[in-house]
């Protein structure tokens, strides 16, 4: 997969209206791409279903360095019932996800053992609802580290942040990272008919009124304050 710096995003293809919802995409993607320190021991790794073809590569590729290299091995949960309600049968959930990943990933018997499928997310506030439910019963560790398509980072940490911060305020305890995943804007969503992915960011801006109502993702205040607090926090 690309870099931001090496894909740079097709600005000139869009109508003002579209400029401007990209800018405000853009500003929440910087504060909430936050990857991991490399020397930190990551707990666990959660892999979205969604456009998980984009994303079962990166989030391999860590599980494995980190399943080698750290003292305590992590997990990695992949959460979604399905990949996209549209598709037939609701595309790829979670099990059918790690089956492929079992299948094509090569990892040993013990990684396959550390992956956990959660098939229950129908959305993405259930998925962060079903991660802090798996911390407090001690399924899993943090910190955590969110792998997640670059288009959808910015409401989908917004969640996760909203979700810890109701669960835990004031007294912060779950550190969560993130690692976008950038692939070619002007290319297809794969098996989706939804257009090129720059098309996705207007309407994922587009999102985010409903769900602040609903207090479902974090402010930028409270996403500031948190990244701040992530941190100063890094080994706590």
């Amino acid at each position: 997969m690309e870099t931001k710096s090496e894909n740079p995003f097709p600005i000139h293809l869009l109508d003002e209206e579209q400029k401007a919802a990209y800018f405000e995409w853009e500003k929440l993607f910087e504060i909430c791409h936050n990857p991991p320190p490399e020397n930190l021991e990551i707990g666990t790794i959660i892999m979205p279903t969604g456009y998980w073809m984009d994303r079962a590569p990166a989030s391999l590729t860590l599980f494995k360095e980190r399943f080698l290299k750290q003292d305590s091995s992590p997990h990695l949960v992949v959460t979604g019932k399905h990949s996209h309600p549209d598709l037939l049968r609701g595309g790829a959930g979670a099990s059918k996800v790690i089956r492929a990943m079992n299948i094509y990933g090569k990892l040993t018997p013990k990684m396959k053992q550390n992956l956990i499928p959660d098939d229950y997310a129908e959305n993405t506030k259930m998925q962060a609802l079903n991660i802090s439910a798996a911390l407090a019963w001690r399924h899993i560790s943090e910190p955590l580290v969110v792998v997640v398509s670059a288009e959808h980072l910015p409401r989908l940490y917004s969640t996760f942040i909203a979700t810890i911060l109701e669960i835990e305020n004031p007294i912060l305890e779950t550190r969560l990272y993130s690692i976008a995943v950038f692939g070619d804007w002007e290319s297809d969503i794969p098996k989706e008919n939804r257009g090129k992915r720059y098309e996705q960011i207007p309407a994922e801006i587009n999102r985010f009124p409903g769900y602040r109502a609903k207090g479902d993702v974090a402010t930028e205040e409270e996403l500031i304050r948190y990244v701040s607090w992530l941190k100063t926090n890094i080994y706590a």
